[in-house]
C-alpha cells in the first residue's frame, strides 16, 4: 500500500504487521531532543523516555527506595547536571539530606563500601531521586567536597576583617582553619584514603586556599609587614602548615588540646612570613585586643 506521502512506504511483513521504509528521513529536519515529536500517530522514543523519567523521578513523595528504570537512568543523570535547573526549597532540603547521609556513611564505611542504595535508604528517599540530583556516586562525593570547602571559606570569612592588618587576618584565618579541619576530621581522613581517586577534588580545595592566602600575603607585602618573597610559595607554606598539623592531630600524633594547637599553628605561620619582630608583636597585640574577654 502506498501512502500519499512520497517518503513513507508501508508494506506488510511475513508476520502480518506493518513495516516502515523511511529512506528519505535524513532530508527532514526533526528535533527529537525535547521529546515532543509526534508524526502520523507515532510517538517518539524520546517522548516515551521523558514520560518514564517523570515517573521515576516523581517518586520523591514516596517513602523507601525505588529502582530507577535502567532505560532512563542515563537520561535522568544528564538532567541532574543541567546548570540552569532551579531547585525548590524542598528540593534543596532533599539534596542536602542526601549529602549529609552520604557523608556519614562514607565516614563510617568508606567510600568504596558505600553504595547508592545505602545512601537513599539512609536518607529515606527513592533511588530515582538520587539521579535527579547527582549523576553518580562520584558526582555526589565531588559536591560533598565542594560543600565542605564552601563551609570552610565561610568560617574563614566570618573571622576576617577588611579593616584589620593582613597579619592579623592571616592569624585568624589559620586558627579557624585548624579548628574546622578538626571538626570535620572524618571527611579529611576520607580524603586522605580516597585521594588517589579524587585528585581533582583535592587540588581544587588546595588551590582555592592558596589563592585566599596569596591575597592576604600580597596585602601584607604592600604595607611592609610581610617579607618580600614569592607570594604563592609563601601561601603554600601556610596551607601546608595547616594541613600537616591538622593531620598529626587527627591521627593522634599530637595530643595538644585543639585551642592550643590552633593558636600555635597561627603563631608559627605568623613567624614564618612576617617581615620583622615588630610586625609580629603588633599582629599578636591586634589579635589579643580583638579576642573576647
Amino acid at each position: 500500500m502506498m501512502t500519499s506521502i512520497p517518503w513513507l512506504k508501508m508494506a506488510p511483513n511475513c508476520g502480518g504487521q506493518w513495516r516502515m521504509h523511511v529512506s528519505q528521513l535524513m532530508q527532514i529536519d526533526m528535533s527529537m531532543s525535547r521529546g515532543g515529536f509526534f508524526h502520523l500517530g507515532f510517538r517518539s522514543r524520546a517522548a516515551i523516555r521523558s514520560g518514564l523519567e517523570v515517573a521515576a523521578i516523581g517518586a520523591e513523595g514516596t517513602t523507601g527506595p525505588r529502582d530507577i528504570d535502567p532505560r532512563v537512568k542515563g537520561r535522568a543523570r544528564s538532567l541532574a547536571m543541567e546548570p540552569d535547573r532551579r531547585l525548590t526549597a524542598q528540593g534543596l532540603e532533599r539534596k542536602q539530606q542526601l549529602l549529609d547521609r552520604a557523608g556519614e556513611l562514607f565516614a563510617e564505611r568508606g567510600y568504596a563500601e558505600t553504595r547508592v542504595i545505602d545512601i537513599v535508604r539512609a536518607a529515606g528517599v527513592a533511588k530515582g531521586l538520587f539521579y535527579w540530583y547527582f549523576e553518580n556516586k562520584e558526582a555526589l562525593f565531588e559536591e560533598l567536597a565542594g560543600s565542605i570547602r564552601l563551609n570552610l571559606r565561610r568560617e574563614q570569612g566570618a573571622v576576617l576583617d577588611p579593616a584589620s592588618p593582613p597579619l592579623v587576618n592571616l592569624y585568624r584565618g589559620t586558627e579557624v582553619s585548624v579548628h574546622f579541619m578538626a571538626e570535620h576530621a572524618h571527611f579529611f581522613s576520607l580524603l586522605e584514603v580516597e585521594g588517589r581517586n579524587f585528585t581533582d577534588v583535592l587540588r581544587q580545595g588546595t588551590d582555592q586556599h592558596v589563592r585566599d592566602m596569596v591575597r592576604i600575603i600580597k596585602a601584607g607585602q604592600a604595607d611592609g609587614t610581610i617579607r618580600e618573597e614569592e607570594p604563592t610559595l609563601m601561601a603554600l607554606g601556610v596551607v601546608g602548615s595547616v594541613g600537616h598539623f591538622s593531620h598529626f592531630h587527627r591521627t593522634g600524633r599530637i595530643s595538644v588540646p585543639l585551642d592550643e594547637l590552633s593558636a600555635f599553628v597561627a603563631r608559627y605561620v605568623l613567624h614564618s612570613v612576617a617581615a620583622d619582630e615588630p610586625a609580629i608583636r603588633a599582629a599578636l597585640a591586634g589579635v589579643a585586643s580583638a579576642a573576647p574577654a
